[in-house]
């Protein structure tokens, strides 16, 4: 199930009530600005795993999968170099 909360408490509650009645196994949160704090809340209280990406937590028992993008474009442009011979145009 993908909903769209649009950073909006309202809209927060009604999906959580959602998942809560389809019986969710857990939650990935895509870059999300929303409060941590409730999202642990309510669903730290019913055992429902989280993993968060894009933005670490605040929570400890919360996951989280964040991209560090200049390091990757370097290690990107790096390998187009080499790949090159030493020639790359930009």
């Amino acid at each position: 199930m993908l909903i769209d909360i649009q950073n909006s408490r309202v809209r927060y509650r009604k999906y959580v009530a959602t998942l809560f009645e389809r019986r969710i196994d857990g939650v990935i949160a895509v870059a999300t600005h929303y409060n941590y704090k409730l999202i642990s809340q309510r669903f730290r209280e019913n055992k429902i795993p989280v993993i968060v990406i894009g933005q670490e937590p605040i929570s400890t028992w919360i996951c989280s999968v964040c991209v560090d993008n200049q390091n990757g474009v370097w290690h990107a442009m790096e390998h187009l170099y080499n790949l090159a011979t030493g020639e790359l145009l930009l």
